[in-house]
C-alpha cells in the first residue's frame, strides 16, 4: 500500500543463485507443516489462520545481479512481485552467493553497467506502474 502511494521505496538487491532470496515465500514452520501432514493438523489447530501469518511477499524492486563470465555480471531489474522475478529453477543455489564479498564482487563488476543506465528508484517504480497498466 505504502509502495502504491509512493511514500516508499525499498531496493532489494540479490545475486542470482543466493540460496537465501531463492527460498520460498513461507517460513521454516510453513515448510515443515507441507512434509508433515501431522505438524499441519497441529499448527491448524492451534492457530486456524497461521498459512497466511507464515507467508511473505518480496516487496519492492529487485536488483538481481547474474555472473555471465568469472570477469563479468550483468543486471536485471524487476519488480519483487512480478513473475520475471521469480527464481531461475534451472540454476542450483551456492551458499557462497550469500556472502558480503560476493555481493561486492558483482557490484563492483556491474558499476559501469549501472552508471549507464541513470535511473532512479522512483523511475524504476514508475515504469513498474506503467508496464502493470498495459498487463
Amino acid at each position: 500500500l505504502l509502495e502504491r502511494r509512493g511514500a516508499l521505496r525499498h531496493l532489494r538487491i540479490a545475486n542470482e543463485t543466493d540460496p537465501v532470496t531463492m527460498m520460498p515465500q513461507v517460513s521454516g514452520k510453513m515448510i515443515w507443516a507441507k512434509l508433515s501432514p501431522i505438524s499441519y493438523a497441529a499448527f491448524k489447530m492451534i492457530d486456524r489462520s497461521f498459512e497466511e501469518k507464515e507467508t511473505y511477499h518480496h516487496t519492492g524492486i529487485e536488483l538481481k545481479l547474474r555472473k555471465t563470465q568469472e570477469s563479468t555480471a550483468h543486471v536485471c531489474v524487476n519488480y519483487s512481485g512480478s513473475s520475471k522475478a521469480q527464481a531461475n529453477a534451472e540454476k542450483m543455489p551456492d551458499v557462497a552467493e550469500h556472502m558480503v564479498k560476493a555481493y561486492c564482487d558483482n557490484l563492483v563488476k556491474i558499476k559501469v553497467e549501472l552508471n549507464n543506465q541513470k535511473m532512479t528508484l522512483n523511475e524504476l517504480y514508475g515504469s513498474h506502474a506503467a508496464s502493470d497498466e498495459t498487463d
